[in-house]
């Protein structure tokens, strides 16, 4: 009775410390996506270079995913993508797929060993995170992998036993996961191909492996015509650097799981006697308990294992450099230029001297702030291209510089897609100008975004009503400032285009303010000069600091007077210059490099990036 009883309770605690585990993992694993990960800044983060997923809801733009093969998944993959945008609902997604993997892949290791091999079924989940710690974007890989394994265990469940059977299961099986899921119609085959050589039925394994790889070669070649080169879609088209990261993960994640699969294959299989013995020690004490704890150890060894390698991989660097773009597409700059502040100057880019720039014009901080931040060239400043033309279409339109940035956008749409955003601003920039039929033909398509659909459709009313939007402030302002320039090439004309903007309407502060940085950022003291007259127009009390400092090399350098008007140089400033000179002077025999670090305690103002850095 004793021995029965024991059995029992043993059971009883299995059964009840499994899913409490279970629970407790993944709702940490939950609790970490969403604080520490935050999928928001993956969503934004990826859009900002036009790279993220986007999904309408709308047929016929659903019908374009399911006429090729993986289409399914990256369609259901670009849906489950835009709960991104929230955080709570990103972290979800996230933890879901890591819960279904693990489900799945209990059964799936249990069918190949026999056994239970509970830490292996975490794996995957963390695994998944590992991916999330360095903001991949990997769902799309995720599912085709998931949705592999899950076939693979309906085909070892089937009840089938004749071959001829078994063979027409895998087939059809096997061309219905090519259609849907691409790249995991070849780990299906791998996974059933391994699990009847376990069996020992070779013709069939044979079977699976050749069958898999013929039917793949004649899809691409007489059906498809995508050739072998897409056979699989695991290389996107574009060569970005983003996807040949995510296409990197995803090799490395279809190879480790064909290779854990080889692994289970030859696992030892278990003995009839090492069961019975196994059974007779749930009950045993001494040696029994001594083997509990020991593994008790190796499992706990294992999580805390687990634990520091989730923590030690996280990429901290790339979560500040995405809360930039979070905070820029927010217009939130106060909370831009902090976490600004806390970012190395070799891990600036384009992107990110382009946010810092706006959040120090709209907090009025540019001509005094600037240089305290990396400045590194011309281009920092103003030149959009490749990946960049994006953040330009907003600094563009809020200049006023409509037909460039609508140019910008354009180019965008067709280099890119319609994303939601590049929609977005397109409907802006024509409502601006007053063409409200072509506003509305881009917010019609946006009306079917989930995420900016609501305020496409709230725009659309707005239009029925008020066809110009003429009591929006931000349009009504942005109309005073428009110039009749055209679109130029704007590498070298950004310059001109301001000056335009200035002659067209004198209040235009933003547009200033840019044009003062601009001369320098390009050493221009001449023009700096020249606009400096202008100053008074936009109602600073003082000199801001950069144009000071630019002020006294101006005058050092030509020996010219600058005309102040009723403005100075304040003391500090001009004591801090002569320091700066004095210390140049004192150590002008010595390289450059080794200056720079002498002089490094003025490395915020603008004589120390006249002389260091070389526009050109």
């Amino acid at each position: 009775m004793n021995v029965i009883s024991a059995i029992q309770s043993k059971c009883t605690w299995r059964n009840v410390r499994i899913p409490i585990c279970t629970a407790v993992f993944f709702s940490l694993y939950y609790l970490y996506v969403y604080l520490r990960i935050d999928p928001t800044l993956i969503y934004h983060g990826h859009v900002f270079k036009l790279k993220f997923p986007v999904f309408f809801v709308d047929v016929s733009f659903i019908k374009s995913f399911l006429v090729r093969p993986s289409g399914f998944v990256e369609c259901l993959s670009a849906f489950l993508s835009q709960f991104y945008y929230y955080s709570w609902a990103g972290a979800l997604v996230i933890t879901l797929i890591g819960w279904l993997f693990y489900m799945a892949v209990g059964p799936f290791v249990k069918s190949y060993t026999g056994q239970r091999v509970d830490l292996l079924r975490f794996a995957p989940a963390v695994g998944l995170l590992l991916a999330y710690n360095q903001y991949i974007h990997c769902l799309e890989g995720s599912i085709k992998i998931l949705l592999a394994v899950l076939f693979a265990l309906v085909y070892i469940k089937m009840p089938l036993r004749r071959a001829w059977v078994r063979w027409t299961g895998f087939l059809l099986l096997s061309v219905l996961l090519y259609c849907g899921a691409g790249t995991g119609g070849l780990l299906f085959a791998w996974f059933c191909g391994l699990f009847e050589i376990r069996r020992r039925n070779f013709i069939t394994a044979l079977w699976c492996f050749l069958s898999a790889v013929s039917g793949a070669y004649l899809a691409a070649n007489y059906f498809l015509d995508s050739g072998l080169s897409r056979l699989w879609l695991i290389f996107p088209e574009e060569q970005t650097l983003e996807n040949a990261i995510i296409a990197k993960v995803a090799v490395w994640s279809y190879l480790v799981f064909a290779l854990v699969v080889v692994v289970l294959t030859f696992w030892p299989r278990p003995q009839a006697s090492a069961v019975k013995s196994n059974k007779t020690a749930m009950v045993g004490e001494g040696s029994s308990s001594h083997t509990a704890k020991l593994r008790l150890v190796f499992r706990g060894f294992v999580l805390f294992a687990m634990a520091a390698i989730i923590f030690f991989t996280f990429d901290r660097m790339e979560k500040n450099r995405l809360r930039i773009y979070y905070y820029g597409y927010h217009r939130k700059w106060p909370e831009l230029l902090r976490q600004a502040r806390g970012i190395p100057v070799e891990e600036y880019n384009l992107f990110l001297v382009h946010y810092v720039n706006r959040a120090l014009l709209h907090t009025g901080n540019l001509g005094c702030e600037m240089f305290s931040y990396p400045q590194a060239s011309q281009g920092r400043i103003i030149r959009s291209q490749g990946d960049t033309r994006f953040v330009h279409i907003g600094l563009r339109f809020e200049l006023g510089l409509v037909n460039d940035a609508e140019q910008l956008a354009h180019e965008t749409l067709e280099l890119f897609g319609s994303h939601p955003m590049t929609l977005k601003q397109l409907a802006l920039i024509n409502i601006a100008k007053g063409q409200t039929d072509a506003a509305c033909i881009f917010l019609n398509v946006l009306s079917k975004d989930l995420i900016f659909g609501r305020w496409a459709r709230d725009c659309l009313k707005r239009l029925e009503t008020d066809p110009l939007l003429s009591e929006d402030d931000r349009i009504r302002r942005i109309r005073t400032f428009v110039a009749t320039t055209e679109p130029l090439e704007r590498a070298h004309v950004f310059n001109w285009q301001l000056q335009k903007l200035l002659q067209h309407n004198g209040k235009n502060k933003m547009a200033y303010e840019y044009l003062m940085a601009d001369h320098l950022l390009n050493e221009w003291l001449d023009g700096f000069v020249m606009h400096f007259q202008y100053l008074d127009n936009f109602g600073y009390a003082d000199i801001p600091r950069h144009y000071q400092e630019a002020i006294l090399v101006y005058a050092a350098m030509t020996k010219k007077h600058v005309n102040l008007g009723n403005h100075k140089i304040a003391h500090e400033i001009q004591q801090r210059f002569d320091n700066f000179r004095y210390l140049a002077d004192a150590n002008k025999n010595e390289p450059m490099t080794k200056l720079k670090v002498l002089l490094k305690d003025y490395s915020d103002t603008y004589y120390y990036y006249y002389l260091f850095y070389d526009p050109q």
